[in-house]
C-alpha cells in the first residue's frame, strides 16, 4: 500500500471516528433535555399509603416483597420513597412520591391511598403545596385537622405539635414510630392510643418492656394505667436515635 493510499484511509477512519462521536453527543444532550424536560413536570407530594405484597401469589417471597401500594402507580423515571421498609406488621406506610400530575391524579383516586394535605389553602386556584421546610402554622386549618385526623386513626400521637414545629420534624417523628415497629415487628403494641397497658395480654406487654429496657429506656415509672400513647411518646424521647433520616431527596 502506498503513503498516499495510508494516510487517506487513515483520513478515512478518523472522520467516521469523528462522526459517530458526534452523534453519540448529540444524542447524548437530546436524552439529558427530554429527562429534565420530564423531571420539571414532576412534583413531589406525600402519601398515606397501605403496604401491599406485590407477590401475593407466593408465599416464599420474604418481606421485601412488602411495598407502598403508591408503587404500582409509578413508571419510567418517577420514583417513591417509604420511611421505613415497609413490612406486614404495621400496614401502612409515608411515601413521598415525585411524579406526573397524571401519575399523582391516578394515585389519588385509589380510596386506600390518602394524601397528604400540605396546603396553605382551600382555594384550589391559588393553594401551595408545602415543603417539609414549612411549619406546621403555615398548614390550613382545615388541612391540620384532618392529618391529625389521618395520624391519631394510624397509631401515632399528636398532641406533642405545635406550630412553630417544621413538618419535616413531623415526619421524623412519623418515621421513628414506624422504625419502632420495624424492630419490634409483632411485639409491637398496635392497639388504640388510649388503650391501657393492663388491656394488653401479659406476655406481649412483658415483651414490650423488656425491649425498652434493652435499649437504654427507663420503664421504672410506668404502670398499668400507661396508655399506647405514653409508651409510644416514651420510646420517641429515649431510644438513641440516629440524628438524620434519609426520606427521598430530604434528611429529616
Amino acid at each position: 500500500m502506498t503513503t498516499k493510499k495510508f494516510l487517506l484511509r487513515c483520513l478515512v477512519i478518523f472522520i467516521v471516528w469523528l462522526a459517530a462521536i458526534m452523534v453519540a453527543v448529540l444524542l447524548y444532550g437530546t436524552e439529558i433535555k427530554r429527562v429534565a424536560a420530564q423531571e420539571d413536570t414532576f412534583v413531589i407530594r406525600y402519601y398515606l399509603s397501605p403496604v401491599v405484597d406485590q407477590f401475593a401469589d407466593n408465599p416464599d417471597i420474604d418481606r421485601e416483597s412488602w411495598v407502598s401500594k403508591v408503587k404500582l402507580y409509578l413508571s419510567g423515571e418517577e420514583g417513591h420513597s417509604s420511611a421505613q421498609l415497609p413490612n406486614p406488621w404495621k400496614m401502612w406506610t409515608l411515601s413521598e412520591v415525585n411524579a406526573s400530575e397524571a401519575t399523582h391524579n391516578a394515585i389519588q383516586a385509589d380510596p386506600e391511598i390518602l394524601l397528604v394535605p400540605l396546603w396553605d389553602s382551600t382555594d384550589v386556584g391559588t393553594r401551595t403545596y408545602l415543603p417539609l421546610t414549612a411549619t406546621v402554622s403555615q398548614i390550613d386549618a382545615t388541612y391540620r385537622a384532618q392529618i391529625v385526623t389521618y395520624l391519631e386513626a394510624r397509631g401515632i400521637p399528636t398532641g406533642w405539635i405545635q406550630g412553630f414545629h417544621t413538618i419535616g420534624r413531623v415526619f421524623r417523628y412519623i418515621t421513628q414510630i414506624l422504625r419502632t415497629v420495624d424492630r419490634m415487628q409483632e411485639n409491637f403494641p398496635e392497639y388504640d392510643l388510649a388503650t391501657q397497658l393492663s388491656a394488653i395480654p401479659a406476655q406481649q406487654r412483658s415483651k414490650v418492656e423488656q425491649w425498652m429496657r434493652n435499649h437504654g429506656i427507663d420503664t421504672s415509672d410506668i404502670t398499668l394505667a400507661w396508655t399506647v400513647r405514653q409508651v409510644l411518646q416514651r420510646i420517641v424521647d429515649q431510644y438513641p436515635w440516629q440524628p438524620y433520616f434519609k426520606f427521598g431527596g430530604s434528611l429529616l
